[in-house]
This record gives structure tokens, sequence and C-alpha cells, in this order.
């Protein structure tokens, strides 16, 4: 007995997005005033599209990395990095930091995310 099918079938798999982490994760003590230096890993399956562009993002909204806050790059599609220039209460405590990556297929974003506690005195002594 032969089967013989008259229709063509074509099947489209998704490929899947870049997977990310970053370092450090969680919540670490920054101190007061220092530099905050967030490493992204962006791994791409043998059978994953290529990144096409990073990005980072500070509490769900991209970051500017053009802004004098931030120095880093979001040009390197493998290991891109993110410094926040002296990490302030006001500005940076809580704040929650994450990486993503595009390819053809879409954007991933890292599962672990960064969270900022700030460390130190803002007070000043005064000696007499």
């Amino acid at each position: 007995m032969y089967l013989h099918f008259s229709h063509r079938y074509q099947c489209n798999f998704l490929k899947g997005t870049p997977l990310l982490t970053i370092t450090p994760y969680g919540h670490p003590d920054v101190p007061y005033l220092s530099d905050l230096v967030i490493q992204c890993t962006v791994v791409n399956n043998t059978d994953f599209p290529p990144t096409l562009e990073t990005k980072w993002r500070r509490n769900q909204v991209d970051v500017n990395i053009s802004d004098s806050k931030y120095t880093g790059s979001t040009l390197d599609v493998y290991t891109p990095k993110l410094i926040i220039n002296r990490v302030e209460f006001d500005r940076d405590d809580e704040d929650v930091y994450q990486c993503a990556a595009r390819n053809s297929e879409g954007w991933g974003t890292s599962e672990r995310t960064l969270r900022i506690d700030v460390k130190g005195s803002t007070c000043s002594v005064n000696y007499l």
C-alpha cells in the first residue's frame, strides 16, 4: 500500500529572540556617588537569527545613552555595557535596569534585573 499526498505543507518555526544575562544582578549595594558598571551578555543559539541591536531599560523605559548620567554602548551586539555615573539617592535608588536585544524574530530581555540600593551618606561634617 502506498500513500500519496497531493498537497504541499510549509512549516514555519519560530527561531527565537536573543537570550540575555546581566551582571551584577539582584540588589547590589552601590556606594553613593560611585560609578556602577552593568555588563550584558547576548547569546544567540546557532539557529537564531543574528542580533541587530541592543538597548538598556530603566524602570521599563529606554535609557538615553547620550545622557551625561550614562556611558556605555548599545552598538555592541554581543557584550553591551552600561555605566551609571555618580549613583545618587534621588535619581537612582530603587531603579530597575534591564538589557534588551533585537533580532528579526523580535526583542529579548534579560530575565534577571538589577535594582540599585544606594548606600552611604550625604551629610558633611564641619570641624571647629
